[in-house]
């Protein structure tokens, strides 16, 4: 889902805001962050908008591996890793505001039935691939869980 329209170089509205999105659906939550799906009221275009609690994200000191998910997911392009588009903030969080998946997390769906093996080996290898260009940059994922696969 190729949204260079909203990449934060050549996006029109440089000034978004929460108010700039109908904010929905709760899609999932951490110890300092939620994310939920919204629609960008002038285009009604789909996102997912990672809300960051500064304060909580201060507590459990999580600054310095947030500026890290944000270089990574603004900078490197690969078909099975997110795309950032935009970040704003205000007094309270920080958002981030990313492509968004619509399949379910990967812990759901194979909970909800078992899954074929096939399939299985192809969420494997989409996942090895990944993973090994990530570590070709030097870069370790420390939190790969079924819950933080999207399908």
């Amino acid at each position: 889902m190729a949204k260079d329209s909203l990449a934060p170089a050549q996006h029109a509205h440089r000034h978004l805001t929460l108010t700039s999105f109908q904010v929905d659906d709760l899609l999932g939550e951490g110890n300092y962050s939620r994310v939920h799906a919204a629609t960008l009221r002038p285009t009604q275009e789909r996102y997912a908008i990672k809300v960051v609690d500064r304060a909580k994200m201060n507590r459990h000191k999580k600054a310095d591996e947030l500026l890290v998910e944000k270089w990574v997911l603004s900078t490197l392009r690969h078909p099975t890793l997110l795309r950032l588009f935009h970040t704003f903030q205000d007094r309270a969080s920080l958002y981030l505001v990313l492509e968004y998946i619509g399949g379910g997390e990967l812990w759901s769906v194979a909970h909800a039935s078992p899954l074929r093996p096939s399939l299985a080996a192809y969420y494997v290898a989409s996942l090895v691939g990944a993973l090994q260009f990530l570590h070709e940059r030097g870069i370790v994922h420390r939190d790969l869980t079924p819950e933080h696969v999207l399908l």
